[in-house]
């Protein structure tokens, strides 16, 4: 199984007569502006109220009939969180649109974050990585912003 392309997002929408999918709000940075103090002084751990949604085209990595479960992983500054587990069937078509909704992701930092998906052999199809970084306190500001 391999990765044809993968992107991470706030929403996406899929046509149920056409099954054409519509992605909303591709996101590459996450920027943190505190209320007050620095994001520093969040503790680990503590929940990111973002609305994020991994996409995934997976496809065989040869012409032959497949099938598995795929693990997601968020690798954070401090380590790495499972997700959770998809089972991914690639026996009746050739490509998969994997779509993995998470209503938040734990903080552990600033930095850089990696969401992983592996196969049951640990093998990595998808590393796709975001910034979690601080913007400067602006008055009346309190919640984070995606980009």
């Amino acid at each position: 199984m391999r990765a044809v392309w993968t992107l991470l997002c706030r929403s996406s929408s899929v046509d149920q007569s056409t099954n054409v999918l519509s992605v909303f709000e591709i996101v590459e940075e996450v920027h943190l502006q505190p209320v007050v103090g620095t994001v520093q002084a969040v503790p680990d751990g503590a929940l990111l109220d973002h609305d994020l949604t991994l996409i995934a085209l997976l496809a065989r990595s040869a012409d032959v009939p497949e099938q598995g479960d795929v693990i997601l992983r968020l690798v954070t500054p401090k380590g790495e969180h499972v997700m959770g587990t998809m089972a991914v069937d690639l026996r009746n078509h050739k490509r998969f649109r994997l779509i993995a909704r998470m209503n938040g992701i734990p903080f552990f930092g600033l930095g850089t974050y990696w969401f992983t998906l592996t196969d049951s052999r640990d093998k990595e199809i998808v590393r796709y990585d975001v910034e979690i970084l601080e913007t400067p306190h602006v008055q009346g500001v309190v919640a984070a912003q995606a980009r």
